[in-house]
């Protein structure tokens, strides 16, 4: 009877044991995990934020191509049509 019972608290330690392993991995693997995305976040490039800059850029670019098209156009109008009154 007496080895029964100290199979029985054999096995319950072993089994706090493990459980106590367990947690440890556990902790351990959540604490790489926070490691690992403070580091991406850090030194990592952002794909969303590049991509958004990026269509700002092109914006910025179309208007201006725009504002300079007008810029012409007017120009063209302002040298080629007007002062013809004059002209024989």
């Amino acid at each position: 009877m007496h080895q029964i019972v100290q199979d029985v608290h054999r096995k319950q330690a072993k089994q706090q044991a493990i459980s106590g392993v367990n947690r440890k991995v556990d902790v351990q693997a959540s604490v790489v995990q926070n490691i690992e995305g403070a580091q991406q976040s850090v030194s990592g490039v952002n794909l969303d934020e590049e991509m958004t800059a990026m269509l700002q850029y092109q914006h910025g670019y179309d208007a201006a191509a725009r504002f300079l098209t007008a810029i012409d156009q007017t120009l063209d109008t302002l040298i080629n049509s007007t002062g013809l009154v004059g002209r024989t």
